[in-house]
C-alpha cells in the first residue's frame, strides 16, 4: 500500500515537472497568440475523468453558455490546466457529489467554474492552497489538492489568466481569443 502511495506521488511530481516544464517554453517563446477552442478540449477530459469520478459515485456535468469558448491560450495549456484542475475537484469531491464545470466568456476573459469540493468549503483560501493540504473528500489525507490548486494558479498567471476560490466554486480565469482568431 505505502510503496502504491509512493509510485503516485511521484507520477504527481513528475507530472506537475512537466507542466511546469511546458510553462518555461511558453514563457520563452512569450505570447504566440496561439487560441484554443474549449469545446474541443473539454470533451475528451470529461470523459477520461468521468470514468474516474463514477468510480466513487461522483458525477461530472460539463455546461457551456453560447457563444465562442475560443481562450487565448495554447493549447496543450488549456489541456494542462483544465485536466488538473477538474481533475483536483473530481478527486476531493466526496461520494455523491455532482461537479459542475460552467464555462463562460466575460468580458474578453474565458471563466471555467468548478464546483469547489463539499468537504473543502469551510476550508480559508489559505487552507486549501497549502501545498500539503490534502483531502479525498471523506476527511482523509489523499489527494494533494493544495498542490494542484497552486500549479493551475501558477500556470493560468504565466498565460494571463488567474485562479480564483469562491465559498462555492474553483474559477479559472483565463483571457479570450482576440477579435478574428
Amino acid at each position: 500500500h505505502r510503496a502504491a502511495e509512493i509510485v503516485a506521488q511521484a507520477r504527481t511530481l513528475l507530472a506537475a515537472i512537466e507542466d511546469l516544464d511546458l510553462a518555461a517554453q511558453l514563457q520563452a517563446k512569450g505570447g504566440s497568440g496561439a487560441t484554443t477552442d474549449l469545446a474541443d478540449v473539454l470533451p475528451p477530459i470529461a470523459e477520461e475523468l468521468g470514468n474516474r469520478a463514477l468510480a466513487r459515485d461522483v458525477r461530472l456535468r460539463i455546461v457551456t453558455s453560447l457563444g465562442s469558448l475560443r481562450c487565448g491560450i495554447e493549447p496543450e495549456l488549456a489541456r494542462r490546466l483544465l485536466n488538473r484542475l477538474l481533475g483536483a475537484a473530481v478527486d476531493a469531491a466526496p461520494d455523491g457529489q455532482q461537479v459542475e464545470v460552467d464555462v463562460r466568456e466575460t468580458r474578453k476573459r474565458m471563466t471555467i467554474s468548478v464546483t469547489r469540493p463539499m468537504s473543502t468549503r469551510q476550508l480559508s483560501d489559505d487552507q486549501i492552497m497549502d501545498p500539503s493540504f490534502q483531502s479525498d473528500g471523506d476527511g482523509a489525507a489523499k489527494h494533494g489538492l493544495g498542490f494542484a490548486l497552486r500549479l493551475v494558479r501558477g500556470l493560468a498567471r504565466l498565460a494571463g489568466g488567474d485562479l480564483k476560490l469562491t465559498p462555492a466554486e474553483f474559477q479559472l480565469v483565463v483571457p479570450g481569443a482576440k477579435s478574428g482568431d
